[in-house]
């Protein structure tokens, strides 16, 4: 739909009975990211090296990275490394903390129910107004946190819930992906939707 962000405080569990609540989201699309290297297999850059100077940055143009990142021909046969870090001057996350906020600590993950971030690539079918689960087409999925962050056997169990309803679908868009291709199935997908926290 062409939007940058999309944010939602999620459903109430009472505002919905027994249909399927949105969770809280902030997502945005490719162009949320801060760095895109294409490589050709084998010559994809060491992640854990530095990257200054590799591929394409944000922070040269958003006009020439918008318009960059919108004509990605995301196939197989080359690699995609997709760099963020703009949030990282108020955020840190090894040490748990928001640091936008001089001399005062905040915990990050007080800010999210003592739970880690979990971070999400997907793509949600065109002309949909919310982010259920079970509409995701999941292509990375994963929790960031500082080590001292302690998953509770609550946040495990909705982790495990959220991933064992999101299986059917990613079999269904893994089969796709083999056959199609990433760029067939993004078509009619909105994939301007794309990375959650």
């Amino acid at each position: 739909d062409g939007k940058e962000l999309y944010q939602s405080h999620g459903d109430k569990p009472e505002a919905k009975g027994s249909q399927e609540r949105e969770l809280p989201t902030l997502a945005t699309g490719l162009v949320g990211t801060d760095q895109v290297i294409v490589s050709d297999p084998g010559s994809e850059p060491d992640i854990s090296s530095d990257l200054s100077g590799l591929g394409t940055l944000r922070t040269s143009g958003i006009s020439a990275y918008r318009k960059f990142v919108s004509e990605l021909d995301l196939r197989p046969g080359k690699v995609f490394t997709f760099c963020f870090w703009g949030p990282s001057r108020f955020l840190d996350i090894v040490q748990d903390a928001v640091t936008a906020i001089p001399g005062k600590h905040i915990s990050l993950a007080s800010m999210n129910g003592g739970q880690p971030f979990h971070l999400s690539m997907y793509t949600i079918p065109a002309g949909e107004s919310k982010h259920l689960s079970s509409k995701k087409q999941v292509v990375v999925d994963f929790l960031v946190g500082a080590a001292t962050t302690k998953l509770s056997a609550s946040a495990v169990e909705r982790c495990r819930i959220a991933r064992a309803e999101q299986v059917a679908a990613d079999d269904d868009f893994v089969d796709a992906l083999e056959t199609d291709g990433l760029e067939e199935v993004l078509e009619g997908a909105d994939s301007g939707q794309v990375l959650e926290s």
